[in-house]
Formats: structure tokens, C-alpha cells, sequence
């Protein structure tokens, strides 16, 4: 066609999106942090293969995928109400979305594993601020679903103390394991005063049984620990925030008093180990210089530590002397 100048070719429209508040986003953010299954998810596949497309039954499109070499097939139902991303003979992956809609985080963690619904939500919620061009750095919204991954659900308890299906912090499961390691289950104890399900170190179990070789006893029989098998969970971060072992820091943050009446019927011992419980107790914080290690140290030079030193054991020494007792002075120095 013939174009003459000045003449408008095309219009570009306006892009609106950036004259929109903030809170506009804010719902998605919430749904993200508090782990909320979408109310329209999308139908995600468990393995990686072929899609293949099966009969129409229920108002729904079958969809088959199967591995590549067969060994493996998952069978899928997509409403027709949703609209499928995918054609018949495509390769998906784990983990890819087969229809539209918002991808659960719980469908990722059980597919994918913990790093890459961490990876999700960390994406997911910044592209909610980036679109309004607020920068973020990714270390801040790390901490929040670290805390989120912080516990697991117990699968196999083995021989430790747990239950199953309990939910435990994932570092509590290692010590327990951890503990384990090397020791024995007593399936026989002979002639021992050993009882059966007892567990014993190497140790103690080759003095057992040295002893009773040596009074030609029977000796003891025993299989190896089994440490206990979890799954990782996502909690939303009020369900994280109630589930910690501070009842004050959980009693401070929501369900005040369900948390201080559980605390009360069990008896609960709070440890003070977190900032939050500290704060309100209105302790140091025990982190930076208000860590134990820091609390007696005395800055200063090396002149002023050998004079206090001097101080302190002349102190010392005059209390021996007469009053038979004295308070140790502890002092500490920096380069």
C-alpha cells in the first residue's frame, strides 16, 4: 500500500500496568506465603514423557503421559472448562503445567522437591513487586520460606522416640538420627541384663558379650539402628509461626490465648533460644554482641588488661586472706 508521511501505521497501546497500587498484588503475595492451594490450580504432570490424549468421560479430556521407554504412565482428567497447554506426541517435563491456571506449591514439592518450590515461591512472589517496580532483594524473602520449610512430617519412625505422622523440625530429626549412628538394637539378650528393643553402643555391646564368653554365657543378638524416614512440608508462615517451640514468640504473634493455654495445660518450659522471645522478655538478644561470649568482654589495650588483671587477682588474693572466699573477675581482650 501506498503510505503517505505522517501517516500512522500502527498504535502501540498505553501500558497501564504501572499506574497500578501496589495492593493490587498483594492478595497473590498472601496466597504464596501463607501456601494456599489456588482456587482454579492447574493439572501439573508427575513424570517426564509423551502426552497422548484418551477418551472424553465426565466432562473431562483424558490426558495420558507416558515415559519414554514405557516403564512408567500417569492418567489425568482436565475439565473442558480449562484450556489445555499441550498437543498430542508433546514431550513435557515434571513439574510443567499440562492446562492454565496458578500451580499449587504443594504439587511442586511433592514432584520437584523442597528446592525447587523454594525457588518457585521466591520468583513468584518478586514478579508481584517487579511488575510495579519495586526492588526486592531475594535474601529477605528467603528467610520467610526458609522458616516455612522448616519442618517435616515424620513417614517411618524407625527407632527413634518420634510418631508417625508427626511434625518435627527437620534439624531435631538429625540429631535424633545422628544419635543412631554406631548403636544396636537388642533382639536376644541372652544371659544379659540386657532388655529386648534396648539400644547400645558398639562398645557396650563388646563388653557385654566379652563377658559372657568368658563365663560361657549365651550372648547377646542384636540388629542394626533405623534412623527415621520424614517428608518435607510447606506450612504457611501463620501456621509456621504458631508450630515453633517459644510459646511466648508463638502467643505474641496470633491465637494468644489457645497458645498460652496449651502452654499451661503441658507444662511448657520456654528456653529463650530466638530474638522474638528475648525481646519481650526484655533480655539481650542473642545475637551479635549480645551473645554470652560477649557480655564479659572488656575492650581496651593491653595495658589497661594487666593493670585489671592486676587489680582483680590483688582483689582476689585479699578476699582468700581474709574473708576465706572472693568473686572471680572474668576479663577478656580484643585485637
Amino acid at each position: 500500500d501506498l503510505v503517505q508521511a505522517g501517516q500512522i501505521l500502527a498504535k502501540i497501546p498505553r501500558q497501564t500496568a504501572k499506574t497500578r497500587d501496589i495492593t493490587g498484588g498483594l492478595p497473590r503475595v498472601t496466597e504464596l506465603f501463607e501456601a494456599r492451594t489456588p482456587n482454579d490450580p492447574a493439572v501439573v504432570s508427575e513424570i517426564d514423557g509423551v502426552v497422548r490424549f484418551g477418551t472424553r468421560k465426565r466432562g473431562a479430556q483424558e490426558v495420558i503421559v507416558t515415559s519414554r521407554d514405557g516403564s512408567e504412565q500417569r492418567t489425568y482428567l482436565v475439565p473442558f472448562s480449562k484450556h489445555l497447554l499441550v498437543h498430542e506426541n508433546d514431550f513435557v517435563r515434571a513439574g510443567e503445567a499440562l492446562s492454565d491456571g496458578q500451580i499449587s506449591p504443594q504439587d511442586i514439592l511433592s514432584i520437584l522437591g523442597p528446592r525447587a518450590v523454594q525457588e518457585y515461591l521466591v520468583n513468584e512472589i518478586q514478579e508481584v513487586y517487579r511488575l510495579q517496580g519495586v526492588t526486592i532483594n531475594d535474601k529477605h524473602i528467603e528467610v520467610i520460606v526458609r522458616q516455612m520449610m522448616q519442618k517435616v512430617r515424620v513417614k517411618d519412625p524407625g527407632d527413634t522416640n518420634l510418631l508417625e505422622q508427626e511434625f518435627v523440625d527437620r534439624f531435631v530429626l538429625e540429631e535424633l538420627n545422628d544419635s543412631l549412628y554406631d548403636k544396636f538394637v537388642v533382639t536376644d539378650p541372652g544371659d544379659s541384663d540386657l532388655q529386648i528393643g534396648e539400644i547400645v553402643d558398639r562398645r557396650r555391646l563388646r563388653e557385654v558379650n566379652s563377658e559372657m564368653k568368658r563365663r560361657d554365657l549365651r550372648p547377646v543378638q542384636v540388629r542394626e539402628t533405623q534412623p527415621a524416614v520424614a517428608e518435607p512440608v510447606l506450612l504457611g508462615i501463620t501456621q509456621a509461626a504458631l508450630s515453633t517451640d517459644s510459646f511466648i514468640s508463638a502467643a505474641s504473634f496470633q491465637e494468644t490465648t489457645k497458645v498460652l493455654t496449651d502452654a499451661a495445660i503441658h507444662a511448657k518450659t520456654d528456653p529463650l533460644f530466638g530474638l522474638k522471645e528475648n525481646v519481650i522478655v526484655g533480655h539481650l538478644i542473642p545475637a551479635g554482641t549480645g551473645q554470652r561470649r560477649f557480655r564479659n568482654l572488656v575492650v581496651g589495650s593491653k595495658k589497661e588488661l594487666a593493670e585489671l588483671q592486676a587489680i582483680s587477682s590483688g582483689v582476689a588474693s585479699d578476699g582468700d586472706a581474709e574473708a576465706g572466699d572472693g568473686t572471680t573477675v572474668s576479663v577478656g581482650t580484643t585485637s
